[in-house]
């Protein structure tokens, strides 16, 4: 193994107290890999390095590449380390600064203590079934006696008890520990660019929408209670069925799919009429109208998303919505995160102004409709400032 060839090196240059420590330390990280506790190894105030070295030796040597080691203020420079671990050609990417581990929920699987830290006994709230805390300092142990979930196993060495459900239970949370911790922003570049072309379905027919923004869907059609439905822009028509299928359970209704032409759309209903051709021009504008005429009415615009575009439409259809129904504008967060200030656009390709600069323009001239920022309760919508309710 890497590590039976590292830990000689190391232990040439250490005094015998320093090279106990190595021997203590091995088998424990080796337990730890070999019973899949989750969590990371933590070194609180090292004095030596080398135990850090050695950790990432067997851990590199297991192929057990995630894990990481924890430094929490170390009594050596962090240069000295990374000198070490490049060296021993160790994987950086492993190497991480504790701040306060108990505060972040990160699980620990191994606690060295070269100190007491404050509140010790919530800091191993953090350790995971199976994982060891090894102290140095004499006066820890009285404290570290008193915590029940503890065991002694040695002078010096306590374990949370290991069980195998509880392990697994431990494994599942810190799979998905990651996923919580995101940022709203890092979700959403990822719906944008790994699910939504490809994941996101209704009924079986591709449907391009953020999933928190249908159920504000349905609970808005309920509380309506449209008589038509129009759905500027519907590309594969996914969206298209789901609002049929809402009318449906209300037992009327129609749906009018407006969009420029079908080469993607593939979906029919006895609810859906279709309208194609270009939304802007007054031959669809016309034919849209006459559905609409005398009905209650909800707009949802889901077309070309370039500013002056939709603001051509949004002036052209927002006559067709009643008192008390809804002009809903999709997309407006490729103007949250455009390309120009962060590089990281959920549409790249996409560099214009786009829906949000056109409901600004908008809602400046048309006093009738009232931003409803309800709709935006699930924090993360494609439709920012965007649900624009007609006043009675």
């Amino acid at each position: 193994m890497f590590a039976q060839l590292v830990k000689p090196l190391l232990k040439d240059s250490l005094e015998p107290s320093q090279q106990a420590l190595l021997d203590e330390i091995e088998p424990l990280i080796e337990t730890i890999h070999n019973e899949s506790i989750q969590g990371d190894i933590v070194f609180y105030q090292p004095t030596l390095p080398h135990a850090l070295i050695l950790s990432a030796a067997i851990l590199q040597a297991h192929g057990d590449h995630h894990r990481r080691i924890a430094l929490w203020q170390p009594q050596f420079t962090i240069s000295t380390c990374l000198t070490l671990f490049q060296k021993y050609q160790l994987e950086l990417s492993r190497l991480v600064i504790y701040q306060a581990p108990a505060v972040d929920d990160t699980p620990i699987a191994f606690l060295h203590l070269s100190a007491v830290p404050k509140h010790l006994a919530t800091i191993t709230d953090a350790l995971s079934p199976g994982g060891y805390i090894v102290s140095t300092p004499p006066e820890a142990h009285p404290q570290l006696s008193q915590i029940t979930r503890l065991q002694q196993t040695e002078g010096h060495i306590w374990r949370v008890p290991y069980d195998p459900l509880q392990a697994k239970v431990a494994q599942y949370r810190a799979e998905y520990r990651p996923r919580l911790q995101q940022s709203l922003r890092t979700w959403a570049r990822y719906h944008q660019r790994e699910l939504i072309f490809r994941d996101v379905h209704w009924m079986g027919q591709p449907t391009l929408k953020n999933v928190m923004d249908c159920w504000i869907y349905q609970e808005v059609i309920y509380e309506v209670q449209p008589e038509v439905i129009v759905e500027i822009g519907s590309f594969s028509g996914g969206s298209t069925l789901f609002f049929a299928h809402m009318l449906d359970l209300l037992g009327a209704g129609k749906v009018v799919s407006v969009d420029i032409n079908r080469h993607a759309y593939n979906v029919s209903h006895d609810r859906i009429i279709e309208v194609t051709g270009d939304s802007t021009t007054q031959e669809v504008m016309q034919q849209v109208r006459q559905h609409c005429a005398g009905k209650r009415t909800l707009v949802i615009h889901d077309g070309d998303h370039r500013h002056h575009t939709v603001l051509t439409d949004l002036n052209h259809y927002a006559p067709l919505v009643t008192p008390g129904s809804y002009l809903i504008v999709e997309d407006g967060i490729v103007d949250i995160y455009p390309y120009e200030e962060t590089g990281a656009a959920l549409e790249p390709d996409f560099q214009d102004k786009g829906p949000l600069w056109a409901v600004a323009t908008f809602m400046a001239e048309n006093p009738q409709f009232t931003y409803d920022r309800t709709r935006e309760r699930y924090w993360l919508t494609y439709n920012p400032f965007s649900f624009l309710k007609r006043l009675p």
